[in-house]
């Protein structure tokens, strides 16, 4: 079994950063967990560091903001996914739309806490890793539609199945990174 973590990223080095400003109540929201206390209102609105184009995937602090391009393969991948309209402006301006904030609403156990290097909080969450590996017989237990999802021990960790990567790469999504994980 091959899983990766999926994290944001680009090559180029004029790229799109975004973020919730301070008094935004989205910001209090954890999109890390399985559920959203309060809906505020809609289209959610983050502000970019800079002009540039963002990517699919572009890099954001709060949340995993996605394309509607990468939502439509997202969704083909999980049937855990709540999402929700998203714009990105500079200063007040909107530049893009067609983004969203995603919600994975089901996080699955997959850490080794025997191989892999971090501190297991007393919720049994994973702080400070060092070295990120995956239990086999803990994978083996999610189900197989399940092609992207949340680890329960660290909900800030979106991993990707092989299959999963594939379809990402096919539809030539920008701004993703893959790193293949160790699993015993």
């Amino acid at each position: 079994m091959i899983i990766f973590e999926l994290s944001s990223g680009s090559e180029s080095t004029k790229f799109c950063s975004t973020f919730l400003e301070e008094n935004d109540p989205w910001r209090n929201e954890n999109f890390h967990l399985d559920t959203i206390r309060n809906i505020h209102e809609l289209p959610i609105k983050y502000q970019a560091e800079n002009k540039y184009r963002p990517d699919d995937y572009p890099i954001c602090e709060n949340a995993p903001l996605v394309s509607y391009k990468f939502l439509e393969v997202i969704k083909k991948l999980t049937q855990n996914l709540q999402f929700f309209p998203s714009e990105i402006y500079l200063k007040k301006v909107k530049l893009f739309d067609g983004y969203h904030t995603l919600l994975f609403t089901k996080h699955y156990p997959a850490i080794d806490w025997d191989n892999s290097i971090c501190v297991k909080s007393q919720s049994g969450k994973a702080r400070s890793i060092d070295k990120l590996v995956l239990s086999k017989s803990k994978l083996n237990e999610i189900p197989e539609y399940e092609k992207i999802f949340l680890m329960e021990e660290e909900p800030g960790t979106i991993l990707v199945t092989e299959e999963g990567k594939n379809a990402i790469e096919e539809a030539k999504i920008k701004g993703v990174m893959f790193n293949e994980l160790e699993v015993v």
